[in-house]
C-alpha cells in the first residue's frame, strides 16, 4: 500500500490544524456532538504527525500512482468535507429549533417580523396572505427540513469518501437532493430575512451558491458514472 510521507510543512500544518481543533472544543463550540467530532479530529492530526503519513489519505482512496487520479480524488474529499461542514450547520440548527418550544409557539410573531418593511414585495405577500397563516406547519418543516438535510448532507458524504463503497451512486443522489433542498431553505432565508441585517443577507446567499455548485458537481459525477 502506498503511504503519504509527510515533509515538515504538511505535520507543521496538520499540528496547526489539532491545535485549532482543540481550541474549538474549549472555547468556541458549546455543543457535546461537536467538542467530540473537534477533539477526534485533533487527535487524528496529532497522530498523523507522530506517524508521518496521512492515515486518512490512505483510507479514503486520495493516494494513487497517476498524479491526475491522485489529485482528483483529493478536490473531491475536499468538496465532501465542505459538504459535511454545511450538514453539521444544517443539523445543528435542526437541532436546536426542534428542543426549542418556543421557536414553533413564535413563528407566527417571527413571520411577521419578516413581512414588516420586507423589500421583496412578492415574498411579503406570501407570508402576510398564506404562511402566517400556517406559522405552526411552517415551523415544523423549518426545523424538521433543516434536521434532514443535515442527516443526508453528513451520512451521503461520509460514506462517498470512501471510493470503493457498493452504494456510489445512490449517495450521489442523496447528494445532490439533500444540497438542493438545502439551497431552496437558504434562498427563503434570504428572502425572508436576509434584509435584516447584512450577515444574515450575505450568509445565506454564500450557502445558497456553495450549495448549488456542490448539487452540480456531484450531479455530474451521478451523470458520468451511468
Amino acid at each position: 500500500m502506498l503511504k503519504q510521507k509527510l515533509n515538515i510543512f504538511e505535520r507543521s500544518v496538520r499540528f496547526s490544524l489539532a491545535l485549532i481543533a482543540f481550541f474549538s472544543a474549549l472555547a468556541i463550540f458549546k455543543n457535546p456532538l461537536a467538542q467530540i467530532g473537534v477533539i477526534i479530529f485533533g487527535g487524528v492530526m496529532v497522530l498523523e504527525v507522530a506517524m508521518g503519513r496521512c492515515w486518512l489519505a490512505e483510507k479514503v482512496g486520495i493516494l494513487e500512482k497517476s498524479p491526475k487520479h491522485k489529485y482528483g480524488s483529493l478536490y473531491r474529499f475536499a468538496l465532501l468535507l465542505v459538504q459535511i461542514v454545511f450538514g453539521y450547520e444544517w443539523l445543528v440548527s435542526g437541532v436546536s429549533k426542534i428542543l426549542n418550544p418556543a421557536f414553533i409557539a413564535g413563528m407566527s410573531k417571527s413571520l411577521g417580523a419578516f413581512a414588516l418593511n420586507n423589500p421583496n414585495g412578492w415574498y411579503r405577500d406570501f407570508l402576510v396572505s398564506f404562511a402566517i397563516g400556517y406559522a405552526d406547519i411552517f415551523g415544523y418543516m423549518v426545523a424538521w427540513g433543516e434536521l434532514f438535510v443535515g442527516l443526508g448532507l453528513i451520512f451521503a458524504a461520509g460514506f462517498l469518501m470512501f471510493e470503493s463503497h457498493e452504494n456510489h451512486r445512490s449517495l450521489l443522489a442523496l447528494s445532490v437532493v439533500t444540497l438542493l433542498f438545502g439551497a431552496f431553505m437558504s434562498a427563503n432565508f434570504y428572502f425572508a430575512a436576509g434584509w435584516m441585517s447584512p450577515s444574515t443577507h450575505s450568509l445565506n446567499m454564500i450557502m445558497f451558491w456553495i450549495q448549488l455548485v456542490l448539487a452540480y458537481v456531484f450531479g455530474h459525477m451521478f451523470v458520468e458514472e451511468e
